[in-house]
């Protein structure tokens, strides 16, 4: 019961559909190295950077922007911490931005996973973590025959790795399937994608005991015009500009970690978009996105 694959296979919706019918988690690993070293190396897991929640007024719009793939441990253990476009990018640190990480890391490669926290941006600009998709592992949740079970593998894992956002990347189903998540202690609020495209709900939010499940605005993903720099500012600009009192002044922007290599990779396209934001945009990590809906919203939605 309840089993977790190491690789990939063949085609992606067939095989995480395969694996969700039988309650599994599908680890994208298929080129990691020497995870059978990395699990025995011991590490010590800082804390992760964390910001208060900030006051917000009318006027203001609030964004996040969430890196996506963090699932891949075999990405996260490779090129990922090096490449320019990524990790390594000159530009972090400069705006809060939110990172996908696979929360089997803990387990699998901890020595990886506290890199990345004693590493992080930690000020007033801050990288903010959440679960990849879709808690322990990629599955669709449509699909999974105990959505119970998989939420309390998922509430360990995250845990064990210090997060407290789940996402989640479903196939098929509907928003109210992360009831599961969010009803564990451990996770304050899921993050949602449809299999594609991943902001087919448009920002909706979904709410659970006070909890919000909110479905992304927005993408930064090649070669669409409005998923561009230019095209995601534009569409913020007309959003409302009440943060207090119209949870349509707010935006998740999923970017695409395999899109804009030839304009140096997603970060920089993350800070074109922000350069191009209207005024009194408050760009803010996924944590505090959460906050803000759940101090705001939280008691007549939930």
């Amino acid at each position: 019961p309840d089993p977790t694959y190491f690789g990939w296979g063949g085609d992606e919706h067939t095989w995480v559909r395969r694996v969700s019918e039988v309650g599994g988690a599908a680890v994208p690993a298929d080129w990691s190295r020497n995870l059978s070293v990395l699990e025995h190396v011991p590490a010590a897991l800082p804390e992760r950077p964390h910001q208060r929640v900030p006051s917000v007024h009318k006027g203001e719009r609030v964004v996040a922007f969430v890196m996506s793939d963090g699932d891949n441990i075999q990405w996260m253990g490779g090129g990922f911490a090096t490449d320019r476009g990524f990790w390594a990018s000159p530009h972090r640190g400069s705006f809060n931005m939110t990172w996908e990480i696979a929360p089997l890391l803990a387990e699998v490669a901890p020595r990886a996973l506290a890199y990345f926290y004693g590493t992080a941006s930690n000020g007033d600009a801050v990288d903010d973590f959440v679960t990849g998709p879709s808690g322990i592992g990629y599955a669709f949740h449509n699909y999974l025959p105990d959505r119970v079970a998989f939420a309390q593998r998922t509430a360990d894992a995250m845990r064990e790795s210090d997060l407290t956002i789940a996402t989640m990347l479903n196939s098929g189903g509907d928003m109210s399937q992360c009831v599961e998540l969010l009803e564990r202690p451990e996770i304050d609020g899921v993050l949602y994608k449809d299999y594609a495209p991943y902001n087919a709900r448009e920002g909706q939010i979904f709410w659970h005991e006070g909890k919000p499940c909110v479905a992304y605005r927005y993408l930064l993903w090649e070669p669409k015009r409005a998923n561009s720099p230019e095209g995601v500012a534009e569409a913020i600009s007309a959003l409302p500009a009440d943060p207090r009192n119209d949870p349509d002044s707010y935006a998740l922007i999923n970017v695409h970690a395999w899109s804009f290599k030839e304009m140096g990779g997603p970060m920089e396209a993350v800070r074109r978009t922000i350069e191009l934001l209207p005024r009194d945009t408050r760009v803010v990590t996924a944590e505090v996105f959460i906050g803000l809906l759940r101090e705001h919203f939280g008691g007549a939605g939930g």
